[in-house]
């Protein structure tokens, strides 16, 4: 899981996370916007990790149950957040074009890229 989320980072913040350590990631994502509980969330759970691989630490039954809403939490809320960010932009870009402006509708293919990626 871990693996997947440090790909994820890399793609939507640029850190290089397959390469660094869990304090490195994080040093990385500070000031960045991941809300406080989500980002103390995710280092959790990457400390975890940590010692389940490097110090034979044996997760518990809930641990292991854990694992797998959060990271889609974590997902879901800073992917809505670079859409909103991008919609912004968007707006701001076609103020001035006559036709288009804040109402424009997203075309059918950018609606179906996102359906793709977005959980039901």
């Amino acid at each position: 899981m871990t693996d997947a989320l440090r790909e994820y980072i890399v793609s939507r913040y640029g850190v290089g996370a397959m390469e660094m350590t869990t304090a490195e990631i994080f040093d990385g994502l500070r000031g960045t916007d991941i809300p406080v509980d989500l980002y103390e969330e995710m280092k959790d759970l990457f400390e975890r990790a940590d010692f389940v691989k490097f110090a034979k630490y044996i997760a518990t039954p809930e641990d292991n149950a854990t694992v797998l809403p959060q990271a889609v939490r974590f997902v879901t809320s800073t992917y809505q957040t670079e859409i909103e960010e991008e919609e912004i932009a968007g707006q701001a870009g076609n103020d001035g074009e006559a036709g288009e402006g804040r109402h424009a509708r997203p075309d059918r293919a950018s609606q179906e890229r996102d359906e793709d990626y977005m959980p039901r």
